[in-house]
């Protein structure tokens, strides 16, 4: 939105991404059930920075998970993701990742998370870093230096999921009515 307001006349209105407006029920079933009985730690990264594959090593490591890895998905498989990873699937105890889909889907289905500041692609920061603030977890988001180490992560306090989002349903809401509004005015246009 700061972006854009300069440059357009147009109001501009910070909507939420389109993955918030089902609900974890309605995403769940989409996806399916399927839940595996292991614990184990998911790793999503877009990005080869292996700093952060050697956080999320050491972390299932010393608390005693599987490390699953989906690989880098855009048109070929990170090498990065290959070696370091005991299986790839979904449903974590925690994800490590450095994508804003995977911290979406993280809130979503309120699992715990690190979402690293990928390093080939910064300006991507700016909207992980609007996402961590409207659910008040900026202690997830590791994007600077203190924050990109194995004891920052073993150390911070997991997300407390039964808190109420106050801030992020009232933008929810507030995204639907901005959203159906507009489709009723064009709806109304073409008629």
């Amino acid at each position: 939105v700061e972006l854009l307001r300069p440059i357009t006349p147009v109001e501009i209105q910070w909507v939420v991404d389109p993955v918030f407006l089902l609900r974890r029920e309605e995403w769940k079933s989409l996806v399916g059930s399927k839940c595996d009985s292991e614990r184990y730690a998911l790793c999503y990264f877009l990005g080869n920075d292996s700093t952060e594959r050697k956080i999320a090593k050491e972390y299932a490591k010393r608390k005693n998970l599987k490390l699953k890895v989906m690989p880098f998905l855009n048109g070929e498989i990170s090498e990065d993701d290959l070696d370091y990873g005991d299986e790839r699937i979904q449903n974590a105890e925690i994800v490590f990742t450095d994508s804003f889909h995977a911290t979406a889907f993280s809130l979503l289905f309120e699992r715990q998370f690190y979402v690293f500041e990928r390093s080939f692609q910064s300006s991507m920061g700016s909207r992980i870093e609007s996402l961590t603030e409207l659910f008040s977890v900026q202690d997830h988001y590791c994007n600077i230096p203190n924050r990109t180490t194995f004891d920052y992560i073993y150390e911070t306090a997991s997300i407390d999921y039964s808190k109420e989002f106050t801030a992020f349903e009232t933008m929810r809401k507030s995204s639907i009515s901005y959203l159906l509004s507009n489709i009723n005015k064009i709806l109304e246009e073409v008629k």
